[in-house]
């Protein structure tokens, strides 16, 4: 089935808000990006300067330079970017027109974005999950697609959107959606703060850490989710203190895990990462990644506009 065309606004024109923009152009809609992408945005993206081209030669996406001029007649606005930048354009969004938030920077950022629309204007959260490197095979070929809506109408809208792409649809209300993405993060941050404690385990007892991950990721249960130990990505601790300061008195496992990765809680006071040499990165959202310096990362967190 082919999705119905809309007409889309992207508010946000770094690498996310530009795969979004390109994403949804390849899907069969009209999209306008603003403000312009950057000189370079696109650069280090695995198949997006050929998505956009693509997107500018079929007319299907377009840029502006300022932020309100996007909004003339569109019945969709993703918000990929900081919220102090759609703050001025929000009463402008057109009555009729659906308001998407595709970010996860914060637990309560689809309740201020409401806040800032005209009544009448309907909030769904679509978090999307892309990862630098690998933004439009995340965009195009995802694990799931999660829209979280308080009416069904907002809901089919958003979903009509994806018709032609081939995943899971998970629907649910606008809360739990935009728990979903910290939801997920939370997941691999207790289990890098588990794989950091058993390295310090080790040790202290004169085990190979390798040894041990390696043999945890034969494991069907577990999967190739056994890791080295290495430092909490910063977004991944950001949503883990999130779901920490959400959690009730006496749910110790979210608390516990903030607390270990502090610096200096760990042993030799170093927090939570305790690998001397650190031989090989790894994607905290499962599985090895290829060498790079000990410190480095070959892995980003979400970059949004």
């Amino acid at each position: 089935m082919t999705a119905q065309e809309r007409r889309i606004t992207v508010v946000g024109s770094g690498p996310a808000g530009l795969t979004v923009g390109a994403g949804l152009a390849s899907l069969g809609h009209r999209v306008v990006l603003c403000p312009a992408a950057v000189s370079g945005t696109q650069e280090h993206e695995p198949r997006l300067p050929e998505l956009v081209r693509h997107g500018l030669l079929t007319g299907r996406l377009r840029f502006v330079r300022e932020v309100t001029d996007g909004m003339a007649d569109p019945d969709t606005v993703f918000v990929c970017a900081d919220l102090r930048t759609f703050d001025a354009l929000a009463r402008a969004v057109p009555r009729g027109c659906v308001v998407v938030n595709a970010s996860t920077s914060s637990r309560e950022r689809a309740e201020t974005l409401h806040a800032r629309l005209r009544p009448g204007v309907p909030l769904v959260s679509n978090p999307l999950f892309l990862r630098t490197g690998t933004m439009v095979r995340d965009f195009l070929q995802p694990d799931r697609i999660v829209i979280g809506a308080d009416t069904r109408d907002a809901a089919e809208h958003v979903s009509s959107l994806y018709r032609s792409v081939r995943a899971p649809l998970v629907r649910t209300d606008v809360r739990s959606a935009e728990l979903v993405g910290h939801a997920v993060d939370g997941y691999f941050a207790l289990k890098q703060c588990y794989i950091n404690a058993l390295g310090g385990l080790c040790t202290a007892v004169g085990a190979d850490i390798d040894s041990v991950a390696e043999a945890l990721a034969y494991d069907d249960r577990i999967g190739d989710c056994a890791m080295t130990p290495a430092p909490l990505p910063t977004d991944l601790r950001h949503s883990l203190e999130l779901l920490s300061q959400a959690a009730e008195p006496g749910q110790e496992l979210l608390h516990s895990a903030v607390a270990f990765d502090r610096p200096g809680s760990g042993p030799h006071g170093r927090g939570g990462s305790f690998s001397e040499r650190p031989d090989r990165d790894v994607d905290p959202r499962g599985g090895w990644c290829a060498c790079s310096p000990a410190g480095s990362s070959s892995w980003e967190p979400d970059t949004w506009g």
